[in-house]
């Protein structure tokens, strides 16, 4: 709760604990599959960043320590997107993914 940005590997209990205190998240290694999509997703969402390499993770979560601005539009961000209506947001998506496959 003391951290102003987390660095971590997006595992689900850390991303959520971070997404209820809309903690800055950089993520770094995670393991193929669910942690690689929700990384791609929440960065891809505006409400974490993923980088493709350790440097360029540990030079990220640098710059967020020295940049109280963008960690405050990160963590509103980061509310705005837990406040979002998830049921109706993953049934479009659900729509959408089904429409493609048609």
């Amino acid at each position: 709760q003391a951290a102003d940005v987390l660095l971590t590997k997006p595992g689900g209990m850390t991303t959520a604990e971070a997404l209820v205190m809309a903690k800055p998240m950089v993520y770094v290694s995670p393991h193929p599959g669910k942690e690689e999509m929700q990384a791609t997703r929440l960065s891809e969402s505006g409400v974490a960043y993923y980088l493709p390499s350790l440097e360029a993770s540990v030079d990220k979560v640098i710059e967020l320590l020295r940049d109280g601005e963008e960690r405050r539009r990160l963590s509103a961000a980061i509310s705005a997107f837990r406040h979002d209506n998830p049921g109706a947001r993953i049934a479009a998506e659900i729509v959408q993914a089904a429409r493609a496959r048609s």
